[in-house]
């Protein structure tokens, strides 16, 4: 046991372990085993994410599975918590947008209210939002940036080409202070990344206001653009 590198405290469950494993598979007749490269720890948070997001599988994307991952690091229980409520609302605003999109639109592409925002985008704003808050493993101060910098140059994503990490990270990068130059991106991605942007802001406003209760979000149309409207819920007691 020493020779493998066990602790000493769980070098004495070690043997018992592999016995009792050799005997179930012998009655089972299982003749090879698949070793998770996950913790337990990961596993209550992909539980925690298949309670938020509806159809959540996360053998069935190993990219997402790697923004898990990565969250699931730097992240404690606490801060995932308040990441994958960060995320709901992005959900929330991104379908809320749609749906007024789909109202207003009628059939005009040249509509000012297009908001092009495809599953792949949302794909890229719920792998913004959970990560979102990764940088305060070493400290408030700054963190957006250091979560920037961990995405950025970790290679911790995989399945990502460049453009997409670039891109994730710069929405972790600017979900707070100052709103990125308008050379972050180039081409039809500027466009793409300022609402992308925008949506993440918001959610990380909204998610600071904890609890949020989707119930009493609203969009609305106006000639200016779109309001997210909080209506509060109020309880009277008449005697």
């Amino acid at each position: 046991m020493r020779r493998m590198g066990f602790f000493k405290r769980r070098a004495a469950f070690i043997l018992a372990g592999t016995v009792l494993l050799d005997e179930i598979f012998d009655g089972l007749g299982i003749e090879e085993i698949e070793v998770s490269g996950y913790a337990l720890g990961e596993g209550v948070i992909t539980e925690m994410l298949g309670q938020v997001f509806k159809g959540f599988d996360l053998n069935a994307n190993a990219r997402w599975r790697s923004v898990v991952r990565l969250a699931s690091r730097f992240n404690n229980k606490k801060r995932m918590k308040a990441a994958n409520m960060c995320a709901s609302v992005a959900r929330e605003i991104v379908e809320g947008l749609r749906k007024l999109h789909e109202l207003h639109n009628d059939g005009n592409d040249d509509d000012e209210l297009s908001v092009s925002l495809d599953d792949r985008d949302l794909e890229y704003l719920d792998a913004a939002t959970l990560l979102h808050n990764i940088g305060l493993y070493t400290g408030k101060k700054g963190y957006h940036k250091q979560s920037y910098r961990i995405i950025l140059n970790g290679d911790h994503l995989q399945g990502y080409s460049k453009e997409e990490i670039k891109l994730i990270a710069l929405l972790v990068r600017y979900h707070r202070k100052k709103f990125p130059k308008s050379d972050a991106l180039e081409g039809s991605a500027k466009e793409k990344f300022r609402i992308l942007c925008t949506i993440m802001r918001v959610s990380y406003a909204v998610q600071q206001c904890l609890p949020v209760n989707f119930e009493f979000m609203e969009f609305i149309h106006s000639p200016e653009g779109f309001n997210l409207v909080f209506k509060r819920n109020l309880s009277i007691l008449v005697t």
